[in-house]
């Protein structure tokens, strides 16, 4: 599985869920390879997205794509500056997976000294 979060100050949090809600419905059933996505402001105005693929391919495939290109131009005026975004290609889940239908979500960042190890934990 392919993660890429996404992170930035929020300009306009009803907008930016706005974006996210049109993602949803309109770019994300054409998105091949596409797995769901989690994503929340902060109140300091911290937006964390986390976008699942089932590739890095996949992922690729869908930044190509002119509607993406489009919905991004869009997305990005609702960040103060740029949002940064950070690829994983060696991600793991647990306990379900998904969090779509979460009330709460805590991201928790971090580098691992013994990545082995933590997958044999998991």
């Amino acid at each position: 599985m392919f993660i890429q979060t996404i992170q930035g100050t929020c300009r306009d949090s009803a907008a930016l869920r706005q974006q996210i809600d049109v993602w949803r419905q309109d770019l994300g059933p054409g998105a091949e390879g596409w797995l769901g996505g989690t994503y929340g402001v902060t109140d300091d105005n911290t937006f964390v997205g986390m976008v699942r693929f089932e590739s890095k391919e996949a992922a690729a495939r869908n930044s190509t794509r002119p509607e993406q290109s489009a919905w991004w131009a869009e997305t990005a005026k609702c960040f103060d500056g740029e949002a940064t975004f950070h690829d994983c290609d060696d991600a793991l889940t647990f306990l379900d997976g998904a969090a779509e239908d979460a009330g709460f979500v805590q991201v928790l960042q971090g580098r691992l000294v013994d990545p082995e190890r933590f997958r044999r934990f998991m």
